[in-house]
């Protein structure tokens, strides 16, 4: 498992213990037992809330605007995670590995374009630059 992964299960399992112990046993105990998919479901939700409000915050927001940060960056990360589990699931029907193989290459080639597009943005490179910063 990685960092991230590792920290957001931690956190959302702190957090769901505070709320209802036996519900997060039963839970963590569900997502042992199924394996790696359902865990996945269960990080990348609350991780890409947290994501979310934590870029809000840099931009030194009101709690208000950090908490739409995060229940939009919740939403769009649920949206995205349950259309490639959906994705992943028809293309596992496949009995021949090539249509798999394929899937993964395309969809890794795809998030590197994603990453570089958004950490390469002129809003990004703007904000780097200091001829814009504020003074």
């Amino acid at each position: 498992m990685e960092t991230i992964e590792t920290l957001a299960l931690t956190l959302g399992a702190g957090w769901a213990a505070g709320i209802n112990l036996y519900a997060a046993i039963l839970v963590l105990g569900y997502m042992g037992m199924t394996g790696h998919v359902t865990l996945h479901t269960f990080i990348r939700i609350p991780a890409g809330a947290l994501l979310a409000a934590g870029a809000a915050s840099g931009f030194e927001v009101n709690q208000a605007a950090e908490l739409t940060a995060a229940l939009v960056g919740g939403t769009l990360a649920a949206g995205s995670h349950f259309t490639k589990a959906g994705s992943r699931l028809m293309i596992n029907t496949s009995p021949e590995p090539v249509t798999n193989w394929t899937a993964s290459v395309v969809q890794a080639c795809r998030y590197l374009v994603k990453d570089f597009g958004t950490s390469e943005s002129p809003k990004s490179t703007r904000q780097r630059d200091s001829r814009y910063a504020p003074t």
